[in-house]
């Protein structure tokens, strides 16, 4: 090795200026562009979508949504990662929940608390949309109208619904969201009503008015 390293030594020594100059000039241009395509080129998960950034004027590309996979995006330019999986958000009292159960009133004025979750996914194809309007900040946004959502249709209902039209009111609840989140360029792909929580004397009452009716 060290013989190798002295005979290029030799060598280089013994050329011409004009020659060394122009080795140097295409060692610096070979080591410029390797680094030129290594920070050009820049990944995407397959479980993601990407957005290219201009990083001089901070604009992003209105047309193109990248998918997983290796892309040429350019010198001054970076990615902006959205997930393409399902996601959940779910409002209850157990500990893995996102957020806590949600309080209201029925129709009648009863004191209610809702236990529910929601799967969503980004439509890729309104991604810049989303990004204009919320940047990376859309969970916490969705997890507001989501709120709004069911509290809204909540109060439409009185207690004893809860009980006879359970489906009814998820279904409802369903489509007031949908409804929320296209509007803020995200999909529903499923609603679960978990658990309903009204006051112990008048669920008790209800049960006994069931025992009795059947």
């Amino acid at each position: 090795m060290d013989d190798c390293f002295e005979t290029c030594s030799e060598s280089f020594t013994r050329m011409s200026p004009c020659k060394r100059c122009t080795l140097l000039s295409l060692c610096l241009g070979f080591v410029g562009l390797l680094v030129y395509i290594a920070v050009a080129i820049e990944g995407v998960e397959p479980t993601e979508y990407a957005l290219i950034r201009n990083n001089l004027n901070q604009d992003i590309d209105q047309e193109e949504v990248l998918e997983g996979g290796l892309h040429w995006v350019g010198l001054f330019y970076s990615l902006i990662h959205f997930p393409a999986i399902h996601k959940n958000i779910e409002f209850s009292d157990d500990v893995s929940a996102q957020q806590v159960a949600l309080k209201t009133r029925t129709k009648e004025g009863l004191e209610l608390h809702l236990h529910c979750a929601f799967q969503y996914q980004l439509k890729k194809n309104e991604l810049p949309k989303l990004y204009r309007l919320a940047q990376l900040d859309f969970e916490p946004l969705y997890t507001r109208l989501a709120r709004n959502s069911a509290l809204r249709v909540a109060g439409d209902y009185q207690a004893q619904q809860y009980w006879l039209k359970r489906t009814d009111i998820g279904d409802h609840m369903r489509a007031a969201l949908t409804e929320d989140l296209a509007r803020a360029n995200g999909d529903v792909t499923g609603f679960m009503l978990l658990k309903i929580d009204l006051p112990d004397v008048y669920e008790g009452a209800i049960v006994m008015t069931e025992v009795t009716n059947q």
